[in-house]
């Protein structure tokens, strides 16, 4: 019997460079455990873990399998991270602490499953009683070559070609997801109430007073009004949201576009329909503002 894996994931930014002189640093984390499980071919697939750099782990059961594992593929549509596609492969896998065999390719013979159209290795080694007739799960361990985050695998299990449907089992285990970036942001109070922000504002696109001018959906300040507004003591719920979301926004070139925070800057863009929204004390604005406040002070850029 042989398994194949597919993945499938989202392809994301890993890594952001701020703009030189405006942000420095960058923060990401990762997602690197799934508990999701699958049984496919009378095998139970679950727990993919990245477990550290390259390292992989998955959790596999017996649950009514007639034939042993004999080997398995591993393919990667589509990664999180980039990736050399021609060199790609893996440096080492194991199960009960012996070691496994790697090889390129699946080859095409009458017991072979599909060849998978992606990048793909093969291990093989497996002997009869690594998985079946235990009761408990057994954990295989493959190291890459390269770093990748993957949202679902594809597996196929070979179960021999003994069965009219040649042995081969096909379905989808969750893999552990792909790294957050969130990148970071300076305060409002960096862009309100500090002249080091300057040369930030003077970027914006300008009135016809050749003024710089900051837009929060459809509401606006410029620069000398901003400011003066941020020193109010009686600022509304939406001129909060106004300055913290404006934050995000000044902080664009170190803010991932997928952060976490971002769902809480389009809530108070599309509250901000136009300058007489400003005026508001709607609660929902002082929930935005407190959200974008509290990523703020969590992933802060460095001066």
């Amino acid at each position: 019997m042989c398994i194949v894996l597919v993945s499938c994931s989202k392809s994301e930014l890993d890594n952001l460079t701020p703009e030189s002189g405006d942000m420095l640093s960058a923060k990401t984390t990762g997602r690197v455990k799934s508990t999701a499980t699958s049984t496919i071919g009378g095998y139970s697939f679950g727990n993919f873990i990245n477990v550290e750099g390259n390292t992989w782990t998955v959790d596999i059961t017996h649950a009514g399998a007639e034939k042993d594992i004999s080997h398995l593929l591993i393919a990667f549509n589509k990664t999180c991270l980039d990736f050399d596609a021609a060199t790609l492969t893996a440096t080492s896998a194991s199960i009960h602490g012996r070691t496994l065999t790697i090889k390129p390719t699946e080859g095409t013979g009458s017991q072979s499953c599909t060849i998978p159209s992606a990048s793909y290795f093969k291990i093989e080694g497996f002997v009869d009683g690594d998985v079946k007739g235990r009761t408990e799960a057994v954990t295989l361990t493959f190291t890459l070559n390269q770093k990748m985050g993957v949202e679902v695998f594809g597996v196929t299990v070979k179960a021999g070609s003994t069965q009219s449907d040649g042995g081969c089992f096909a379905g989808t285990v969750a893999g552990p997801g792909c790294p957050i970036t969130e990148g970071c942001s300076m305060s409002q109070g960096f862009y309100f109430a500090s002249k080091n922000s300057a040369h930030i504002w003077a970027k914006l696109p300008k009135n016809s007073n050749n003024e710089p001018v900051l837009t929060v959906g459809g509401a606006s300040m410029t620069e000398a009004v901003a400011r003066n507004t941020f020193r109010s003591s009686k600022k509304t719920a939406a001129q909060k949201a106004f300055f913290q979301a404006g934050a995000i926004i000044l902080s664009s070139s170190s803010v991932s576009s997928t952060a976490s925070v971002m769902p809480y800057v389009d809530a108070v863009k599309t509250f901000l329909k136009d300058n007489s929204k400003l005026n508001s004390n709607d609660k929902s604005m002082n929930s935005a503002a407190g959200a974008i406040g509290n990523w703020i002070d969590a992933n802060h850029c460095e001066e």
